[in-house]
């Protein structure tokens, strides 16, 4: 999803001053929170939802630069997941491991295949301002997003089960991009926006369960990003439906491996 907005009006500029206070009011209530024992991942992941969508919201209406969409809401926040990580402790319990062997990086090989399906789409020439620019932003929004949707949300839903915590990151992954409706974007084209973004976030949410680590994730949601951002801007119906087969074959692999060794596991147990 490409953007290039312009912010302009006294409209757009009134909420985005309403945005940067409700960030400082966001700010103040994680690092405060973290000094209290009770649920401050579900609450911290509230007010993080809908910061993501007001940000998101604003940015999608108006097409803003890339530039005020992380001022409005990725830089605070990964600030805020930052201090509440190491505050807390939490890095290692929210997937930040080093322990990555060579047996490890095979079930991220689909994600690999889908990042070599991409580049066949093409790049645009681009300044090294901008690239260098695209580079970081992409770093940024991949470890702020598979903080929040991977990380925390399910480690705050696997309580509830395996299934609904996959199901429910992931639906709430690809709703935010319903936002595209509100810039004129296709019904069509969000659509399939939006089928797209949910099986990348069931795989996502698949591969963090099975191997509880999130590294590989940033790392393919960062380059993901850049190749879009990097990108000729063209589109392939045949490297589309490629990626989309990957990622449903990919998904229904992990779904019975994870299946057979909850099969194992209970057997295990009932002998």
């Amino acid at each position: 999803m490409s953007l290039t907005i312009k912010s302009d009006g006294l409209f757009v500029n009134s909420l985005i001053s309403f945005i940067n206070k409700l960030f400082e009011a966001e700010i103040v209530f994680c690092v405060d929170s973290v000094s209290f024992p009770f649920s401050t991942e579900g609450r911290f992941l509230k007010k993080d939802s809908l910061n993501f969508f007001i940000a998101g919201a604003i940015a999608t209406i108006k097409q803003l630069s890339y530039n005020s969409p992380i001022l409005i809401s990725f830089i605070p926040t990964a600030l805020v997941l930052i201090i509440y990580f190491t505050w807390k402790r939490k890095w290692t319990y929210f997937g930040f491991k080093r322990e990555l062997t060579r047996t490890n990086w095979i079930p991220y090989l689909p994600l690999l295949v889908i990042l070599i399906v991409l580049c066949l789409q093409g790049f645009s020439s681009q300044p090294l301002k901008t690239i260098v620019f695209y580079v970081g932003f992409a770093i940024l929004v991949g470890f702020v997003e598979e903080s929040i949707y991977r990380g925390i949300m399910i480690k705050i839903l696997l309580p509830l089960g395996i299934l609904p915590a996959i199901l429910t990151s992931s639906i709430l992954f690809s709703v935010t991009h319903m936002l595209n409706l509100l810039s004129g974007q296709s019904m069509g084209q969000t659509g399939l926006q939006l089928v797209y973004s949910l099986l990348i976030g069931i795989v996502l949410a698949q591969l963090f369960i099975r191997t509880g680590n999130i590294y590989p994730l940033i790392l393919f949601h960062g380059l993901h990003n850049l190749i879009q951002f990097l990108g000729s801007g063209g589109s392939s119906a045949i490297l589309d439906t490629t990626v989309i087969i990957i990622l449903v074959v990919t998904a229904i692999s992990l779904a019975l491996s994870m299946r057979k060794k909850l099969e194992t596991k209970f057997e295990l147990i009932s002998e």
